[in-house]
């Protein structure tokens, strides 16, 4: 049999450049081992059904009471307060009053 001649194995001549394909290599990916885990059966309770509570909404007319009741609570509780302070202030000017007496006589027994 006669050789045939392939027509675009030997076709570059000296002045020609000759075309390279250069290709990536390839990665073969990471494929992460399988760990075997152990399956536990638990068992399934069921949760009794609770009826939510009844919650009784409240009347807004029960509002105004309660509001008049705290204000009382809160005058009184202020007009106390005020006396209390004016009682504390009188003690501590007698106190005060008193001291300077008591310094006073004892520079005089010296």
């Amino acid at each position: 049999m006669p050789k045939v001649k392939n027509s675009t194995a030997h076709k570059n001549t000296k002045g020609a450049k000759k075309s390279s394909k250069k290709t990536a290599p390839v990665v073969a990916p990471v494929v992460a081992p399988v760990v075997d885990t152990p399956v536990v059966d638990t068992p399934v309770v069921d949760a009794p059904v609770v009826d939510a509570p009844v919650v009784d909404t409240p009347v807004v007319e029960g509002y105004d009471e309660e509001f008049s009741v705290i204000s009382e609570q809160l005058k009184l509780a202020l007009t106390l307060v005020k006396d209390l302070t004016v009682k504390f202030n009188a003690l501590e000017k007698r106190v005060k009053r008193d001291h300077k007496v008591m310094e006073k006589k004892m520079k005089a027994m010296r």
